[in-house]
């Protein structure tokens, strides 16, 4: 799970520069930016990085990384291990909507006494249903 971590984060980094060299944002953007910044000043928070390895998992599930016979059938056999697998995949199957999961993701921590949790949460977007 670490190494899954550490790869994503190289992955976001490599990201972020290859849209910098494309002049796809400022020319000044930091060269070696480290993904915890990104995370921490954009408000992405874990259940974003959740929502990001489903959409992962879900364009790498068919051709041509897998081949055509088994294409399609992660998510078929898929058992979230964790409420914020479990919340991500209401998303993905769209019984609930991003901003309705993070506020609900507010009060959860709210109600656990997890004020940064909560402020996390409340930053990451629109205020809509908080």
């Amino acid at each position: 799970m670490l190494l899954m971590k550490d790869q994503a984060k190289r992955c976001g980094e490599a990201f972020l520069d290859t849209m910098r060299e494309s002049n796809m944002i400022s020319a000044q953007w930091p060269q070696s930016a480290l993904f915890r910044d990104y995370r921490k000043n954009w408000g992405f928070t874990e259940f974003d990085e959740v929502l990001a390895r489903l959409r992962i998992t879900q364009l790498t599930d068919s051709w041509p990384f897998k081949p055509l016979a088994v294409s399609g059938q992660t998510f078929a056999n898929f058992k979230p291990r964790s409420s914020l697998e479990a919340l991500a995949l209401k998303v993905y199957y769209q019984d609930t909507n991003i901003l309705d999961a993070h506020g609900q993701l507010v009060k959860e921590s709210e109600q656990k006494g997890d004020i940064d949790g909560a402020l996390r949460e409340y930053r990451r977007g629109p205020r809509k249903h908080y």
